[in-house]
């Protein structure tokens, strides 16, 4: 701007029609207004005739709206669940997830099987690892929700449960951690090992929330065996560990915590006890240092 003051958002501005420079030029309204014809920009007068007028929201995006065809109440389209890559053409019909809930929960009142339903997160193969954390965190949970309701006096039907969770091992692969030369020619010496072989996973745990799975939380492991060198021999590295609060139902346990963080530390309790019944010694977790 002219005036070297900052355009305001969702205020109006002027542009040249024409790039006049490499510099990119704006006029805001009050100095066009104040303007008689023309602007004098990198030297060149420009007419406020040949002035492009634009608004300070333009370059925004804008949230589209989608109409259910079914309730037909409007709601945005990300939080309608609406694939605008799947209906290019804007013919396809919409059905919004409320009455698609609605709809399953009446056809699972007659018994109509839907052979066009949609796998779901329970539907994800099982392993020895999942099998064992999932069982675990169940019983973990049924225990919490028996000293819940003693600590507050309520019947366990009266203490809220933690419902349609699913874990799973969605990526298990042998991988190899390879030694910096700068660092290797450091230890020459001493044989330090040039590669180090693991075995990556992602562990996921997703609830079903109004009828969609939702991934809630995420761990993800570096596990050496005994086939790997020292000083990695035998050891789990925890690289990744991250949650979303979408987690159901949000009340505190016994002991005061959130239900959630007593539901992801029993995930990762449970992981590191079946490291240790796998022969694994050493457990490291990645964390940023502090600034």
């Amino acid at each position: 701007s002219i005036c070297t003051f900052r355009i305001k958002e969702k205020s109006f501005y002027y542009v040249p029609e024409e790039n006049i420079s490499d510099a990119q030029h704006q006029i805001c309204n009050p100095c066009y207004n104040r303007s008689r014809s023309k602007f004098s920009l990198s030297g060149i007068s420009i007419s406020k005739a040949k002035m492009l007028k634009k608004n300070n929201a333009d370059n925004q995006n804008i949230e589209e709206w989608v109409c259910c065809g079914s309730c037909g109440k409007w709601q945005h389209q990300i939080c309608g669940l609406y694939n605008v890559h799947k209906d290019i053409d804007k013919t396809a019909d919409y059905i919004c997830p409320y009455c698609l809930l609605e709809e399953r929960k009446s056809i699972n009142k007659t018994g109509i099987i839907n052979d066009n339903t949609d796998l779901g997160a329970k539907d994800l193969p099982e392993t020895i690892l999942s099998s064992f954390i999932e069982k675990r965190l169940f019983r973990r949970l049924k225990e919490e929700r028996l000293q819940t309701a003693k600590a507050t006096g309520k019947s366990i039907n009266d203490v809220s449960e933690a419902e349609d969770l699913t874990l799973r091992v969605v990526f298990s692969a042998d991988k190899s951690s390879h030694v910096n030369k700068a660092f290797a020619d450091l230890l020459h010496k001493e044989n330090y090992p040039s590669e180090f072989p693991y075995r990556s996973k992602a562990i996921l745990l997703f609830q079903k929330i109004e009828g969609v799975d939702i991934c809630i939380f995420a761990l993800f492991v570096q596990e050496f065996g005994s086939e790997c060198s020292l000083p990695n021999q035998r050891s789990v590295y925890i690289v990744y560990l991250d949650s979303v609060k979408y987690f159901r139902p949000e009340r505190v346990t016994s002991s005061g915590e959130a239900l959630r963080t007593f539901v992801y530390h029993e995930i990762l309790i449970g992981y590191l006890e079946y490291c240790k019944i796998r022969g694994f010694t050493t457990g490291y977790i990645w964390a940023c240092p502090p600034p």
